[in-house]
């Protein structure tokens, strides 16, 4: 398919050209012989649809470590003092 359209193969929906595939296979066996033909040059046809938008070379936010907030404050004895106490 990447081959026909001319475009890398990653730039094809694998979900969506797996449904088409499937679509064509269930209804090729309702179809007289002489029309399959026509079929596959139509399921051709269709890869336009299948086609990705080029990827992005760079990120408008590139990727951080995002800091770990906690809603409760810290304590400000250690564990064994606290322990000690209770």
């Amino acid at each position: 398919m990447a081959a026909r359209a001319d475009v890398a193969p990653q730039r094809i929906s694998y979900r969506h050209a797996l449904m088409l595939i499937r679509n064509v296979w269930l209804t090729a066996w309702l179809a007289p012989p002489g029309v399959l033909p026509r079929r596959f040059e139509a399921f051709h046809d269709e890869l336009a649809l299948l086609l990705l938008p080029p990827r992005r070379s760079q990120r408008c936010f590139p990727r951080t470590v995002k800091i770990k907030m906690s809603n409760s404050p810290p304590l400000k004895r250690s564990r064994r003092r606290t322990r000690r106490v209770i």
